[in-house]
């Protein structure tokens, strides 16, 4: 009697385990059949507007995120690289609309031919229901990789809050400190700066964890 029971909880716990695994196989092949939709997609429209296909990350909870650049050469009002960075929500794909967006600046002036390549934040935002997702964070992962493609020394902008209220303040600055910006508490100076000699190892740690 005794091993009859065993067997039988033997056999519930297998059983149980094997619908686990079931479960857990089909919520693979469906994130998989999803990747591949947002591809499909990604590339379509990455043809149509002439884009430049970065990448897809995945965020916990939003889903897959797409990631397409602009590049141009603006001649006014001085000489420079404008890069636009696009971050499309899987979810949100029927919009047509950017979830994320980000605008940098690289310059190619005379004027500043002694100062250390660098990429400048013009300014991020993303839409109100998509802050507090990890979405900025990822768009600036993204950001890095653009200068380092660029071989840039450095990324460095200004805080902008948007609404300029202090609470939003006090969450910008705790975005940059995240991400590794160099940056001071002082609200009167607004300077950030990103050194890319850290970026190899802050990538290897965020591989780690």
């Amino acid at each position: 009697m005794g091993n009859t029971k065993k067997q039988l909880e033997l056999s519930q716990k297998t059983c149980s385990e094997l619908v686990k695994q079931n479960e857990a196989l089909r919520k693979e092949n469906r994130e998989y059949a999803e990747l591949l939709k947002f591809i499909e997609w990604l590339n379509t429209l990455c043809m149509k507007n002439q884009y430049t296909f970065c990448g897809i990350k995945r965020i916990k909870e939003e889903g897959f995120i797409g990631f397409v650049l602009v590049n141009r050469v603006a001649i006014e009002p001085k000489n420079h690289y404008q890069y636009d960075l696009y971050g499309y929500s899987y979810r949100h794909m029927k919009e047509f609309e950017p979830v994320y967006k980000a605008y940098f600046k690289q310059y190619d002036d005379p004027a500043y031919a002694k100062i250390k390549k660098h990429l400048y934040i013009q300014d991020h935002l993303m839409s109100n229901e998509m802050k507090g997702k990890g979405i900025g964070s990822v768009g600036m992962d993204m950001a890095k990789e653009l200068a380092k493609h660029l071989r840039c020394a450095y990324i460095s902008g200004e805080r902008k809050a948007n609404p300029n209220t202090k609470e939003e303040r006090e969450k910008l600055y705790r975005f940059y400190e995240k991400n590794g910006f160099q940056q001071s508490k002082d609200e009167d100076d607004v300077y950030i700066k990103y050194d890319m000699q850290l970026y190899e190892e802050e990538k290897e740690q965020k591989e780690r964890t």
